[in-house]
């Protein structure tokens, strides 16, 4: 198996980074692994600008494969 790579949508809160997920419209959370994960960098990007955040990136997120 392979590393997983996924693009989230982050903003930094102050001291921490908040990653967008899609509980509820407009929800945040701190943990990257229940953030919503998107295969293409434009996807994440056209939310981006659908919701109009203006402090949020695209961040290309890597996981390493744990079975190795």
């Amino acid at each position: 198996m392979i590393d997983y790579t996924a693009w989230l949508i982050e903003t930094d809160e102050g001291a921490s980074i908040n990653y967008f997920q899609m509980v509820d419209d407009d929800d945040w959370t701190f943990d990257q692994n229940k953030a919503l994960h998107f295969a293409r960098k434009q996807d994440a990007e056209k939310v981006i600008a659908y919701y109009g955040w203006t402090r949020a990136r695209a961040a290309e997120h890597m996981w390493p494969d744990l079975q190795k």
